[in-house]
């Protein structure tokens, strides 16, 4: 079902997008090339049977857990998304605490997945984040079979 509605989706928006480009003049070879790449399985979804528990207690040797490095954010909000390929992204919203600007880094967070591996993200981070401002991204982790569960900020 869910696959059937996705095909329905990816077509209306290849041919929303082809017809745009028509309509304006600017349809090349190019750009519905581009359209035409985001397929079902590389368009990312919100994971939806992401379970809403706070904290999982995987069996995790102390000495072996990843943690976030110590740092003044603080996370407020995160939804994990995921595409046929295994991709996983989170899209988060972490706020500045600190009275001053802060840079968020990939080693402030760590995803840990529902066979308990744990990973910071992929790309490197680097945002600059004003005292008190809250800040949203999305973040990628890579590919892994396994959905993200839990996203930590604070050590």
């Amino acid at each position: 079902m869910i696959s059937k509605r996705l095909s329905a989706i990816t077509l209306v928006l290849f041919f929303t997008c082809v017809v745009f480009l028509c309509v304006r003049g600017q349809a090349d070879a190019e750009q519905v090339t581009k359209v035409r790449e985001v397929s079902k399985n590389t368009l990312l979804l919100f994971d939806e049977n992401t379970p809403q528990v706070k904290n999982f207690y995987f069996d995790i040797d102390e000495h072996e857990r990843l943690k976030p490095r110590p740092n003044d954010f603080e996370l407020v909000h995160f939804a994990p998304m995921s595409n046929e390929r295994g991709e996983r992204w989170v899209l988060v919203t972490v706020r500045n605490t600190a009275v001053g600007r802060r840079f968020l880094k990939r080693d402030y967070i760590v995803a840990t997945f529902a066979n308990a591996h744990q990973a910071n993200p992929s790309a490197s981070l680097n945002e600059k984040i004003d005292a008190g401002e809250s800040f949203t991204t999305t973040i990628s982790f890579g590919v892994y079979k396994f959905p993200i569960v839990m996203l930590e900020v604070q050590p």
